[in-house]
């Protein structure tokens, strides 16, 4: 998965509540993001190639914790540091938690009217331990499917407040995630 990506597609995490979104955080970040966006595509190469599913890494939390670390291991985490300062934001970090904030919320809008059953994952995790699958394979479809049982209870978290301030972006949200970076 591409680190770019990995760092917009924020989806399966538990938000740590430092606070409510507000709209000036929304908006400051949907209008950041082309050239957070575009630096982080640039510098794609230079980033280790690790595949987060095989790795087991089950949240977003984590995904961005492990996106920072790359950042450090390629030496351009002081480089993003100042784009970062840049675009209004404290630090990586915070940039960080802004996002996974923002993406959080705007997939549990995403997901308002839709029945997601977590006991049938549960299930399908079952069934899947039972497969006659290389092992391999089992963990990756495993990870998968257990980072979609996360992010699924993670949205039942996401604050009203969050998803008020993130839908009048909706637009500009979807058009950036869906962009073929």
């Amino acid at each position: 998965m591409r680190f770019g990506l990995l760092l917009v597609l924020s989806l399966m995490m538990s938000v740590a509540r430092a606070g409510d979104l507000s709209d000036d955080q929304v908006n400051n970040w949907v209008s950041s993001m082309p050239t957070l966006q575009s630096w982080l595509d640039k510098h794609e190469d230079q980033l280790p190639k690790e595949d987060m599913m095989k790795k087991g890494v089950a949240s977003v939390d984590e995904m961005f914790t492990q996106g920072i670390a790359q950042l450090q291991k390629a030496g351009l985490y002081d480089e993003f540091s100042k784009l970062v300062k840049t675009q209004s934001f404290d630090s990586v970090e915070a940039w960080s938690e802004v996002s996974k904030k923002i993406t959080m919320a705007y997939m549990a809008i995403s997901m308002e009217g839709e029945t997601v059953d977590v006991k049938q994952i549960a299930a399908q995790i079952q069934q899947l331990k039972a497969s006659a699958l290389p092992e391999e394979q089992k963990q990756m479809m495993e990870n998968m499917l257990q980072a979609s049982m996360n992010m699924i209870k993670s949205l039942g978290t996401i604050s009203a407040a969050d998803k008020e301030a993130v839908r009048p972006y909706l637009t500009k949200i979807t058009s950036h995630f869906d962009q073929d970076h």
